[in-house]
């Protein structure tokens, strides 16, 4: 029931502020939970339309994200860095469409046959966790596209209009930008590593990159 979970959701607000870590491992996943569930709460009362969140299964050491998440009523669900068979049912057990980011056709193929309702493809051009092959993203984008009919949101090296419509193009239904929007002026981070962006984006035009940012 609805107000089962949101007492749920809030002891569970209540025990991690209340939470004293015991490494310095423990005290960073606290502190990235803390922040993350002040975020959900302050988008939902940003918006009365639906919105996303990413959870990066490698970081997660037990459900209760995943917990908060289906709580505060979100409704599409990215996952990343790990197998999204792990947390998949659960999320279309509370109706929330789950979308799994994967850099290869093997791991695009392993999402699909756990029962992911979409792809997020990430091809080469993009930072964060990519196929050591350094696949581009729209070869891989048609290659995935001959194996399966599930949407994908494609991702990596795209910044304007021109590269989503490539995309488009390509075979995505949707397109992800990330360092784009680190860029911006909006963004949280630091003006060191925007300025660093633009440097790159000037002199190079275009860089590649296996950094995770």
């Amino acid at each position: 029931p609805e107000a089962t979970i949101l007492t749920y959701v809030q002891a569970l607000s209540e025990t991690i502020a209340n939470m004293k870590p015991r490494t310095q491992s423990e005290s960073r996943r606290l502190a990235m939970a803390k922040q993350q569930l002040k975020e959900i709460k302050k988008m939902a009362t940003l918006t009365n339309s639906p919105f996303g969140v990413n959870l990066p299964i490698l970081f997660l050491s037990d459900e209760s994200m995943l917990d908060v998440v289906i709580g505060e009523n979100v409704k599409f669900v990215t996952t990343s860095a790990g197998d999204p068979a792990k947390y998949i049912h659960k999320l279309k057990e509370a109706d929330i469409k789950g979308f799994h980011a994967v850099p290869s056709l093997a791991g695009a193929m392993k999402a699909v046959d756990a029962g992911v309702d979409g792809l997020v493809v990430e091809g080469t051009e993009g930072g964060g966790f990519k196929n050591p092959e350094e696949v581009g993203l729209h070869v891989l984008i048609q290659s995935i596209k001959k194996h399966t009919d599930l949407p994908i949101v494609a991702a990596g090296g795209i910044v304007d209009g021109r590269g989503m419509a490539a995309a488009f193009a390509a075979g995505a239904e949707g397109i992800q930008m990330g360092t784009r929007f680190v860029s911006s002026l909006e963004s949280p981070v630091h003006d060191n590593f925007k300025n660093y962006i633009f440097l790159i984006y000037i002199k190079f035009d275009v860089s590649f990159s296996n950094v995770f940012f």
